[in-house]
């Protein structure tokens, strides 16, 4: 009987052994699941020169192992990715891009979106000023400074879109500063105001539409 008890008991720490090496840990399923890329939400109306936000799940954080491509039927054209996180994905529509409606692809470490839940992804482009560069970002009040970029000029006949600067920060507004854009909207001269305090701003213009806006110090 004793020999039995031996015997048995070694059989018990024997299984106890193959069940512990055999454990599957939460980490290990976290794993699993992470590989699963899910897409839940795009935006179906966008800027030119602004982002496209894709969001979903299990997105690979590495930009280089992601593609986001719009197309209108006539040309197709790869979006710059600002910003891959696990839950989100940030691209840039391009500022010369043609307004119009654009099928989205998203090809993601390999798998390739076109809908999700069997509806077309898909992206509204709208025009607006585009300031891609100014010929300095630190001024002081009454400096003239000149602007490149793209259609700065009123898409109208309506004098209230005239093209208008805007200096702003929390509690200030300032719409005084002159403006002067060139025949094709693609450059403009500012003559800042005079009188405004110094301190950290965001300059903007304005048409029809706002523009990208641009951090600048008045000193």
């Amino acid at each position: 009987m004793k020999i039995m008890t031996i015997k048995l008991s070694a059989f018990v720490l024997f299984i106890t052994y193959l069940m512990a090496s055999c454990t599957i840990s939460t980490d290990d399923f976290n794993d699993v699941n992470s590989s699963d890329i899910q897409l839940s939400n795009i935006e179906t109306s966008g800027w030119v020169f602004g982002d496209l936000i894709l969001k979903g799940s299990g997105f690979d954080t590495d930009c280089s192992n992601n593609a986001i491509t719009i197309n209108n039927g006539t040309t197709m054209t790869s979006l710059d990715l600002i910003e891959c996180t696990e839950s989100q994905i940030t691209a840039r529509i391009p500022e010369d891009a043609t307004p119009g409606l654009y099928s989205i692809v998203a090809d993601l470490s390999g798998n390739s979106f076109t809908s999700i839940n069997n509806v077309a992804m898909e992206v509204q482009v709208k025009i607006r000023p585009v300031i891609l560069s100014m010929s300095k970002t630190t001024m002081e009040d009454g400096e003239t400074i000149s602007i490149n970029g793209l259609h700065l000029t009123n898409p109208t006949n309506l004098p209230q879109y005239n093209p208008k600067v805007w200096i702003m920060k929390s509690g200030y507004t300032n719409t005084v500063s002159d403006i002067s854009v060139n025949s094709n909207g693609t450059g403009a001269t500012v003559e800042i105001d005079e009188g405004i305090d110094p301190g950290e701003y965001r300059f903007l213009l304005t048409t029809e539409e706002w523009s990208n806006e641009i951090a600048i110090t008045i000193i």
